[in-house]
């Protein structure tokens, strides 16, 4: 095991296995096995997640890494470049039509291809992004948990045979006692957290996280999430697992880690159903209620 110092993008371009991979297994092999080559998306809520992950932690970095994007005004301005492209074509006697005419996504791209270690958000997302960071650093035990620590930690090594990584929000303390702080952004306050953790796998990666962590002499001795909800009023909560809810995690990344070697080795990728079988569909209990 050995720890880097990597940009994000080179991180989640290596092909070894993560928590975020391992968790696809929940759903079936073949899902698994289609998320190695689906390419990554440029969501509003991935790039508001990656500026609020970029602002608590390491603001001075965000100063310098986030672009802000006036997109209200470059549409005004491609809408003022296409109305003189128009122009031009009707003098030419060209139809106006069939001039190529700009379109926002182009000039996204071109922010995106000259700008490769930036991140490109548009300044709407941005103040959003800035205003929920400085409301969770205004909670005095959120910042009490980044008064100290290193972000954004790599680790990069083999687990039985198999070539993994992890990427840590943050790590404080040493070596020996370490405390892991994993960032979470959620559009919306769900009915249940401990649902939440369950249907998004986050009890499988403090698990999968611990293993490798300890394989690099990281005992990492205490585990919590910072869940910030995206939309009003905005809430923020420091949440750490159960013994039992751990100890699950582990059992289910230990069950996971199993299924992945036997899909090496034998070669298939199993879907989520059975083929070449009838399924009888049972009336759920609580409609029965």
């Amino acid at each position: 095991m050995k720890i880097v110092n990597m940009p994000e993008r080179e991180y989640h371009a290596l092909p070894n296995l993560s928590a975020s991979r391992l968790k696809k297994l929940k759903v079936s092999p073949a899902e698994f096995k289609r998320s190695l080559t689906a390419k990554g998306q440029d969501t509003e809520a991935m790039r508001i997640g990656s500026a609020i992950h970029m602002l608590i932690m390491e603001p001075d970095r965000a100063a310098a890494e986030i672009m802000p994007i006036d997109t209200h005004a470059i549409k005004q301005d491609i809408s003022d470049w296409n109305k003189l492209e128009r122009a031009s074509a009707k003098k030419d006697k060209r139809d106006p039509d069939l001039r190529p005419l700009k379109k926002l996504d182009e000039i996204y791209e071109h922010y995106f291809n000259t700008n490769p270690n930036n991140l490109i958000i548009p300044l709407k997302e941005y103040k959003l992004a800035k205003m929920i960071a400085n409301k969770a650093l205004a909670q005095d035990d959120v910042k009490a948990l980044f008064s100290s620590g290193i972000a954004e930690l790599t680790i990069l090594g083999n687990l039985h045979g198999n070539d993994v990584k992890i990427r840590m929000d943050w790590l404080r303390g040493s070596k020996k006692k370490a405390m892991c702080v994993d960032i979470k952004t959620i559009a919306a306050t769900p009915k249940s957290l401990a649902n939440h953790i369950l249907d998004y796998g986050y009890h499988i990666q403090q698990a999968f996280y611990e293993y490798v962590a300890e394989q690099a002499h990281i005992k990492i001795d205490d585990f919590v999430f910072l869940f910030i909800f995206k939309e009003e009023p905005f809430d923020v909560v420091v949440v750490r697992l159960s013994d039992e809810f751990i100890s699950y995690g582990r059992e289910e990344s230990h069950r996971l880690i199993t299924l992945y070697e036997s899909c090496v080795a034998s070669g298939e990728w199993p879907g989520k159903y059975p083929e070449g079988e009838i399924m009888t569909i049972e009336l759920p209990g609580w409609v029965k209620r």
